[in-house]
């Protein structure tokens, strides 16, 4: 089975929900790593360190109709966002990024 990550609020994660990147603090200390199986006390921790949003594993069950569309949509926002970019070698390297970055979660 794929899975995809789903950016949630903290006050929507239940135990059991499994963590697609790692929480950070404000200073960039690792919370939580990738991977781990949340429980009442991780989640009760992460909202006393004032954490307001996490990265949880869902199952993905998009089709590939709803994964192009949802690329297609990418594409066209950042070719308006990147319009005036012409040639010059810096936007394009951070479009390519920013693309690569978008693009992530519908392989």
């Amino acid at each position: 089975m794929k899975f995809r990550l789903n950016k949630i609020p903290l006050d929507q994660a239940v135990p059991g929900m499994q963590l697609a990147a790692a929480v950070c603090n404000q200073r960039g200390d690792v919370l939580l790593q990738a991977g781990c199986e949340l429980s009442e006390s991780a989640l009760s921790g992460l909202r006393k360190r004032g954490i307001a949003h996490i990265a949880i594993q869902v199952a993905d069950t998009r089709g590939e109709d709803e994964l192009a569309a949802e690329r297609a949509k990418v594409l066209d926002r950042l070719g308006m966002l990147f319009r005036h970019a012409g040639q010059d070698e810096h936007l394009a390297s951070l479009y390519q990024l920013v693309l690569e970055y978008r693009l992530e979660g519908s392989a």
